[in-house]
């Protein structure tokens, strides 16, 4: 058997044992809860230890994509050496925190809930699952912006010191190109998601509103 194809069998059955729960809160919002342990995966634990943000986005999915969803942000600062995170989800309440070591922060990832989608939106008939997908991306939009333009402006630095030195002149076309060349290089500094989760979990329709008051439950 290809080492792959056991990778994806050994992946199918953790996500198969482990599932997060979907409840519904006072303000009708689907909860997120009792989340699987993944922190601790080798590729996420060095990612968080970067000093750099990772986001961990949570998309959901019923018959077809569901306009919610939620996102996890974990810094670890190198100075102070703790964990900072952000956590949001579609209420609008966002959960700051630190923490003093990685195993509080594991510790804090079991008990939390994400307001994942305004049951309001459901539309009937509802699902009996929906399929939740975490992806573990390595630094934040607003890193990835400032990287871009860290480096397009290191190397258009290096361009004009190299024509200064020379004393050469450079001509409108070869201009352009470098440019051109400069831009395509910066953009190519994507946020590539590392990792991605998906479960499937129950949805406890009978406490949801309807999405139509015509509608008998």
């Amino acid at each position: 058997m290809r080492w792959w194809l056991l990778l994806l069998l050994l992946a199918s059955a953790v996500e198969a044992a482990e599932s997060p729960r979907i409840e519904v809160d006072p303000d009708q919002h689907l909860v997120l809860t009792g989340l699987p342990q993944i922190l601790g995966d080798d590729e996420v634990k060095e990612h968080l230890t970067t000093g750099l943000t990772t986001s961990l986005q949570f998309t959901l999915r019923g018959r077809g994509q569901l306009p919610g969803g939620a996102r996890v942000e974990i810094r670890y600062d190198l100075w102070d050496e703790v964990f900072l995170v952000v956590a949001g989800g579609v209420d609008g309440q966002p959960q700051r925190q630190k923490f003093a070591s990685f195993e509080a922060l594991e510790s804090w990832w079991q008990t939390l809930s994400l307001a994942i989608l305004d049951g309001t939106q459901l539309a009937k008939p509802w699902p009996e699952r929906l399929r939740i997908t975490v992806d573990v991306v390595p630094f934040s939009q607003s890193e990835q912006d400032d990287t871009q333009r860290w480096f397009s402006e290191s190397i258009d630095r290096g361009r004009r010191s190299g024509v200064d030195e020379a004393g050469q002149v450079v001509e409108s076309e070869p201009e352009t190109l470098s440019r051109t060349f400069n831009l395509l290089l910066a953009t190519s500094i994507r946020r590539q998601t590392i990792m991605s989760y998906r479960w499937s979990a129950a949805l406890p329709s009978a406490a949801l509103p309807s999405a139509d008051p015509g509608d008998s439950p």
